[in-house]
Parts: structure tokens; C-alpha cells; sequence
């Protein structure tokens, strides 16, 4: 694991990002940018060790608020929900251009892309490999306005010779925060909503938080100019009615699957992890050990929260 370092991360207090700040912030000087949109997030990271700075990386000036000294910028925020094209090209595309920028002076940048800038492909089990056609639509402005923004990681990278890591995410899920995907199943099943699934394949590609906090510096240290791009895809594909049905026997509910036109229902991206094998060797967490214990940490919170 990475020690002595000074980093920057963006969105510190998200699911994936608070999975990895806890990962690095006993070993190094952590700073985390974020919005902390929420009452007592920033005051939670704080106490952890966290040196947190509330600002918008996208629109504010960073030179007023941040220092440019990192090691290493780990850039994990997005806005996964834009309004309109405009907004997701300024919070996705531009705000990746501006960050970079400001951390020219680091030794290297992860940034944090989706699968989902993939073009879907009408094939009974297709497997997306990081030289497939691009051109993800799947999930509103957000898929469109994240392959820009990987365009923008990629022309930064060349311009200021900056070794830059791109890695497409996949289905992240953990047992802090919301859980990833697996976690808002995990509440649909026990608020006994069905599952839509959408035409096509089914399978997909699980990959645990802490498994993607062992992989930051093997990734770090793969960055190169121009950039290289990996899929941070599981060791295997798995089915979703699989990996949903585990959810429920645990949840003790039945699992009730419906079928949904394309534009709605969970995506599912069948990965090649080839190349992030190579560079981080295996994944420690089994899929079934992964979830059971999301769903040990998850339940309680989710039953609470329903009353």
C-alpha cells in the first residue's frame, strides 16, 4: 500500500472514495475535495485525518483553496446525474481538465472513468475490451459527458507529460457507505421492489472496494504518457440473477425480476480484466464472501432506515 505520500482525492465522501480514503489515510497525508452535500461529512473525514477542503472542483479556483505539491491525484468524483449535456461536460469533462491541471506537478493521476462510455454491442454474452467502440449511451448524460471527460484526462496527460492511468469501473460495490450497486439491489429487495433487467446480456463484472484499494499503486505506478486505460473489471463475469438471488436468501425475501426496455434497468457489461490482471495480479474477494459481508453491514442500516 502506498505510504508517506501526499495525495489528493476528489470525491472523498462518496462510496468508492470513502472506501479509499480509509484505505490511505493511517500511511499518508490524504487531502479529499468534495462538496460534503451532506450535514457532518466533512466534519467525519476531518476527524479520520482527512485534510478536507468543501469546495467544487469544476467551477472554483483551485489555486485559492488547494496547494499544487502532490504525489499523486486519485480522481474519483463525478456527477453521476446530470441535468443536461452542459452541466456533465462542465463537472465531468472540464472539471477533469481543471484538476489535472492543477496537480501537473504530481508524479502520476488515476483517474476514474465506467465502463459505460462502451457502446453497447447486441450480442448474446459480448466481453468489452479496452479497444472496443466507444460511444456509451446507457445511463443518460452521464456516460456520454465520462468519455469526454476521458478525453480530457487523455489530452492533459499528453500536454503536460503527466503519466495518467484511465480505469474503467464496473459494478463496485462495498459494506461502507450505500453499498455501490449491489447495495441499491439490496434495498429494492427488501423494500420488495423487483429487479428490471434489461434485454441482452446478462452477466457482469463485480469487483469489491477493498480489492480496488489494493489496486492504487500497482495503478499508480502503471501511469503512463500517453495515458493507458484499464478495465477495473472482477476476475470473472457473473450473472446478476445470480449475485441478486445470493442478496435475497441472505435478506431472507424472494427475488422478483421483471424485463425492462433498454434505456431502463441495471446495466450489464461482461469485462475482459486482462490487462488490470497484469498490472495487479488477482482479486482477493470472491463475489459471494464480497456481498455477504455487504449485506451483514447494509440490512441492519436499510430495515432501520424503513422503520
Amino acid at each position: 500500500m502506498l505510504q508517506g505520500k501526499k495525495i489528493l482525492m476528489t470525491g472523498v465522501a462518496g462510496n468508492l472514495g470513502g472506501t479509499l480514503a480509509q484505505s490511505l489515510v493511517k500511511d499518508n497525508e490524504l487531502w479529499g475535495i468534495d462538496r460534503f452535500p451532506l450535514p457532518g461529512q466533512e466534519e467525519n473525514w476531518r476527524a479520520q485525518g482527512v485534510r478536507t477542503v468543501t469546495a467544487d472542483f469544476a467551477q472554483d479556483d483551485l489555486k485559492a483553496v488547494l496547494p499544487d505539491d502532490f504525489d499523486y491525484l486519485i480522481h474519483v468524483a463525478a456527477n453521476c446525474n446530470p441535468a443536461d449535456a452542459e452541466t456533465g461536460m462542465r463537472d465531468n469533462a472540464e472539471g477533469t481538465g481543471k484538476i489535472m491541471y492543477h496537480c501537473r506537478r504530481a508524479k502520476a493521476v488515476l483517474h476514474v472513468s465506467t465502463v459505460g462510455v462502451y457502446a453497447i454491442r447486441d450480442e448474446p454474452d459480448p466481453v468489452y475490451r479496452e479497444g472496443d467502440m466507444l460511444g456509451g449511451e446507457s445511463i443518460g448524460h452521464y456516460t456520454s459527458t465520462k468519455l469526454a471527460a476521458e478525453g480530457a484526462a487523455r489530452a492533459m496527460c499528453r500536454a503536460l507529460d503527466l503519466p495518467t492511468i484511465i480505469c474503467r469501473m464496473a459494478w463496485q460495490y462495498g459494506d461502507t457507505g450505500f453499498g455501490g450497486g449491489m447495495g441499491i439491489i439490496l434495498r429494492m429487495l427488501i423494500e420488495g421492489q423487483p429487479i428490471p433487467l434489461r434485454p441482452g446480456t446478462r452477466m457482469i463484472s463485480l469487483l469489491s472496494n477493498h480489492d480496488i484499494a489494493r489496486f492504487l499503486e500497482p495503478c499508480l505506478k502503471a501511469a503512463t504518457v500517453p495515458a493507458t486505460t484499464i478495465n477495473w473489471a472482477g476476475d470473472d463475469n457473473v450473472s446478476i440473477v445470480d449475485a441478486v438471488e445470493h442478496l435475497a436468501a441472505l435478506a431472507g425475501v424472494k427475488a422478483n425480476f421483471v424485463d425492462c426496455p433498454p434505456d431502463q434497468g441495471f446495466p450489464c457489461y461482461p469485462l475482459d480484466p486482462a490487462r488490470r490482471l497484469a498490472i495487479t495480479g488477482p482479486s482477493q474477494v470472491p463475489w459471494r464472501e464480497g456481498l455477504t459481508a455487504l449485506h451483514d453491514a447494509l440490512a441492519p442500516r436499510i430495515r432501520a432506515s424503513l422503520g
